[in-house]
């Protein structure tokens, strides 16, 4: 989605527009890796969404090129 590196402009409720569809019993998560490299994005999502919790999976970058191939 990019929101907090790229479309941030747009606004917190585009932002919230993205997960409408999201039941309250499921678990919902923006899959953007350059925000870990991105300070204002860092701040942002801190600023934003305070309670969030971050998950950040990191893989081998040679089996990952790999598999992407």
């Amino acid at each position: 989605m990019h929101y907090f590196d790229r479309n941030y402009e747009r606004g917190i409720d585009w932002y919230r527009s993205r997960f409408v569809d999201a039941r309250p019993e499921e678990l919902i998560f923006d899959a953007t890796p350059s925000y870990m490299y991105r300070p204002e994005a860092t701040k942002r999502m801190a600023h934003d969404l305070p309670g969030a919790r971050i998950l950040i999976s990191l893989r081998n970058p040679i089996d990952r090129a790999y598999s992407q191939y």
